[in-house]
Parts: structure tokens; C-alpha cells; sequence
């Protein structure tokens, strides 16, 4: 820890509060604070924004498009008057119901998250004249949320939503109110590989992030901010060679989700998905097409995938977001049948995949691209067998590819951080 401590010695509070401030999302939001509701009837105003905003952030999640977007969506929205909600918890959740489903940027698994919403409305009830009281007792906001949602104090959404609340108050009372200590840092990949880098002799990676905010003076929620900005420098980033490294869409894929181990058969059928539309065309042409598809094919719910009809098919084919070749929408028509019958066969499509390398994945010790063969034995051997179950675009080159994309067959270059 001492390594990390050392980097990041000479940054302060004060510095993450404005780095947190800088954001698009802080933003935008403050805009819609200051352009709608300044002026208002305080008590209702404070109630409204803060509420709308604590309520968006339970469902801030599994987004179709970037976190930002999908803020300055929000904002714009909520800047209309005919949008802006009146007073009461059960009007704010229904003006939210009604923007998530006409949402570009936050268009999966709506049923689960309005069921999230209407689970917050207890919660909304006692809100209203206890806004700054939260505000200055961060931990009881906390606790009451998880207690409402069900879930641990350190869940995830839970905390950030937590972190988000704060933000957002600091325009309403026109003030900062630090995070506290006792509120840890939600973990996520960023974090991770800072910790395996810099561990040392830590095997607790929320003792090591505790630790190392005290050492700097820093609660933990503040300093995700100066971890952010400054995470490329200390990670020492290398990455593979075949990455387009001024597409930071594609570092993002590589970094986060190329190789990264999929259980959920949901995924694993995405990613198929993918490499069929990718069939004589470039990664990066699908790669920017990725959330569109999961769009377009209803998040890959295979029930309804199975029984589209010709209006839904020309639907597709007409789809400007997709891949527009007949051979590849029909292919994951058909293909989706097959997936269900391995699935039936056993148990899930993972169990499937899996069990061709006994639940072990192979690691290659590639140093560059050109050492990475384009199929295997193994690819030739899926190929064949999914092949004989009448699935199609099925190549032993593309279930290569796929078996690289989910983590069966670890091609990450020996230089690659990820390797």
C-alpha cells in the first residue's frame, strides 16, 4: 500500500470535491436545480429534486448507453415544465415511470427496476422535511435505504446511491457536507486492479482501501474521485496490441469485458449474437452497435426471440442501429432455438461451453497478435457439435473468437494487463 499511498500523498480533499463537481452528471443536474426550481417553494422543491434523484439512482443501472448520457437525458427531461412532478412521493415515482420507459439510455430490465421504484415509495413517505437532516447524517440514509430496498448497508446501489444524494444536495443547501468514514468505497473493477497491483501484504481489499484513506486523510467516497482521474497513470496501463487504442470504446470493451469469465446464459447468448453479426465485418463496426442490439432483440429474452413473427423481423430489417443482412437476424431466430435445447439438455448453456475444457480455462502465453491462432482443435471440435445441432454462422473461427470473449481461452498478450 505504500506504493499507492506515496502517488497519491499530495492530493486533498478539497481536490475530489472538485473533481466530483467537474462531472457531466453534477453538471447537468445542478443546471436543472437552478433553472427550475430556485425561486420555488422551498420545502416542496427540495423534496422534489432530491427525491427524483435518490429514486433515479436505485435504478441506475445495467444502462444502455454511458452514464452520462443517460444523466443529461434525465436533466433535460425533467426540465420541462410539463414533466416536472408535483409534491408527494407516489407522483414523483409515476413521472420516473413514465421517463424510464420511454428512455434511449436506460431501456433494460424495466419491469424489475419499476418494481424497485415502488419498493422506494415507503421510503418517500417520511422523505419530506428530513432532506437536510440526511444530508448531514449520511450513515442513517444509509441504513434506512438498505432496510427499505432489502439489501446490505455496502450493496452497491445502495451506496451509491448514498454518494449520488450528496452530490446533488450540496445544490439544494448550497454547501459541501463530506462523505463519512464509515461509508467504504463500493468495489468495482478499477479498484480491484489497483489492489493487485499495489496490495503487497493485504489480502482484504476493503482493509486496504480503509487503511489507505486514512493514511490520506480522505474519506473512501471522496477518494474514488482522484482515483478515477488518475487510474491510467497508476495503473501503468499495457494493453494487447491489436487494441485501436484511440477508440476508447474498444479500450473499454478490452478492459472490462473481453475476457472477463461469464456465467449468466443471457450474456453468453449475447456474445454469440455478436460474433454472428460480426461475420465478414470488423469488431469495432459491432462494438458500436453493441447496446443497440440488446435493444433490438428485446435484452436477449429468448422466450420472445423464438417466436418472432414476419412484422417483427422486417421490424429488424429496417433496424438502421443493427447489422440489416436477413441471414444473420434469421440466424439468431433459429440459433435461439438451439440455445434453448442445450440449455434443456444441460442445464444451462455454461454447463455446455464449459464442459469442453472440464471448468478450466485455458491460459495462453502469447507475447504478440501474431502468435494468436485464429482456431483450435478445441473451436473445431464446438464448431462441429453445434453445427450437427443446427445452429449456423457457427465457424470454427468464430466460436474461437467467442471462447476468447468469455474467458474459456485466455488470449490476453503476456504484456496485457489483463493477462
Amino acid at each position: 500500500m505504500q506504493e499507492l499511498y506515496n502517488k497519491l500523498k499530495n492530493h486533498t480533499i478539497t481536490e475530489a470535491i472538485k473533481i466530483e463537481e467537474s462531472d457531466r452528471q453534477f453538471i447537468a443536474l445542478k443546471k436543472l436545480w437552478e433553472n427550475n426550481y430556485v425561486g420555488a417553494d422551498l420545502v416542496s422543491a427540495q423534496y422534489i429534486y432530491l427525491s427524483l434523484i435518490l429514486a433515479n439512482t436505485i435504478i441506475c443501472y445495467q444502462l444502455s448507453w454511458k452514464w452520462e448520457d443517460y444523466w443529461d437525458e434525465f436533466s433535460d427531461y425533467f426540465g420541462l415544465p410539463p414533466n416536472l412532478p408535483l409534491a408527494g412521493e407516489e407522483i414523483v415515482i409515476e413521472n420516473l415511470i413514465i421517463f424510464i420507459k420511454q428512455s434511449k439510455n436506460n431501456k433494460r430490465f424495466i419491469d424489475t427496476k419499476i418494481k424497485r421504484l415502488k419498493k422506494l415509495e415507503v421510503f418517500l413517505e417520511d422523505f419530506e422535511w428530513k432532506e437536510e437532516y440526511y444530508f448531514h447524517n449520511m450513515e442513517i440514509l444509509r441504513d434506512e435505504l438498505a432496510r427499505t430496498m432489502k439489501q446490505k448497508k455496502d450493496a452497491k446501489t445502495i451506496v451509491f446511491a448514498v454518494k449520488m444524494f450528496n452530490y446533488w444536495a450540496r445544490n439544494v443547501f448550497n454547501k459541501v457536507n463530506c462523505f463519512p468514514e464509515s461509508i467504504s468505497i463500493p468495489v468495482d473493477s478499477r479498484l480491484t486492479n489497483l489492489f493487485e497491483k499495489y496490495k503487497w501484504n493485504y489480502t482484504d481489499i476493503n482493509k486496504f482501501y480503509f487503511d489507505l484513506s486514512k493514511k490520506l486523510d480522505i474519506p473512501e467516497l471522496h477518494l474514488d474521485a482522484i482515483v478515477w482521474v488518475n487510474y491510467e497513470n497508476l495503473m501503468n496501463k499495457k494493453r494487447c496490441s491489436w487494441l485501436n487504442l484511440n477508440n476508447k470504446e474498444y479500450i473499454t470493451y478490452h478492459d472490462n469485458q473481453w475476457g472477463v469469465e461469464v456465467h449468466d446464459d443471457n450474456i453468453l447468448f449475447e456474445f454469440l449474437v455478436l460474433e454472428w453479426a460480426q461475420a465478414w465485418l470488423s469488431w469495432e463496426t459491432i462494438l458500436k452497435r453493441k447496446d443497440s442490439y440488446r435493444q433490438a432483440f428485446d435484452d436477449y429474452d429468448l422466450e420472445k426471440i423464438i417466436n418472432y413473427d414476419d412484422k417483427k423481423i422486417e421490424e429488424l430489417l429496417n433496424n438502421e442501429w443493427i447489422i440489416r443482412n436477413k441471414l444473420k437476424v434469421n440466424s439468431v431466430i433459429k440459433n435461439a432455438k438451439v440455445f434453448i435445447k442445450i440449455q434443456e439438455e444441460f442445464w444451462s448453456f455454461y454447463n455446455y461451453i464449459w464442459g469442453y475444457v472440464n471448468n478450466k480455462q485455458i491460459k495462453n502465453h502469447f507475447k504478440d497478435q501474431s502468435e494468436i491462432p485464429v482456431n483450435t482443435e478445441l473451436s473445431d471440435k464446438v464448431s462441429k457439435d453445434l453445427k450437427k445441432r443446427w445452429m449456423s454462422f457457427v465457424w470454427t473461427t468464430i466460436i474461437y473468437a467467442y471462447m476468447q470473449a468469455v474467458w474459456i481461452v485466455n488470449d490476453h498478450e503476456k504484456d496485457c494487463f489483463r493477462y
